[in-house]
């Protein structure tokens, strides 16, 4: 337990020092072991202009085993609150190193959610104007829930502004 806090901690310090652009993440400030990211819609897909909320379990054996990823937002690529499977996540233990951290998980979702095509579980099949009209709705969505407006206050300040 002791050497996962320490490895959470480290992680937590490499993610403020390195962020990827696009990509937001928190730690919850109760259970360091659950991490809520945000995912701005990437430019040329229909995602774009709307902000994904989300989560990422540790496993309780963290960094040895991957985590759950949930996305929170409906977005039309994933149904909200349930478990979504690609690579970096519980589905695919063999795929994990102990060298990937939440930045390696919501870069990896990101990805995955602009590949269509890609399917698994967790996963849902919408028209594209299905998603610019979820795209849009992700403003009022986040902006009225309430881990958004406790651990993202940045992206409040921005939704506020579109």
């Amino acid at each position: 337990m002791r050497s996962r806090n320490a490895r959470i901690m480290k992680d937590i310090r490499n993610i403020k020092e390195n962020p990827i652009e696009g990509i937001h993440l928190a730690v919850d400030p109760v259970d360091m072991t659950m991490w809520y990211y945000i995912i701005e819609g990437s430019v040329d897909t229909p995602f774009h202009g709307g902000f994904y909320l989300g989560k990422i379990k540790l496993a309780d054996n963290y960094p040895f085993s991957p985590p759950d990823v949930q996305m929170i937002t409906p977005s039309g690529r994933f149904q909200p609150n349930h478990n979504i499977c690609f690579s970096y996540t519980n589905y695919h233990p063999e795929t994990w190193s102990c060298m990937f951290n939440a930045s390696h998980v919501a870069l990896g979702l990101l990805s995955f959610m602009n590949d269509l095509n890609d399917r698994g579980n967790g996963c849902i099949v919408t028209s594209d104007e299905e998603k610019k009209m979820l795209a849009k709705a992700s403003i009022q969505f986040n902006l009225n829930n309430k881990v958004v407006n406790d651990l993202f206050p940045e992206i409040v300040s921005k939704l506020k502004e579109l």
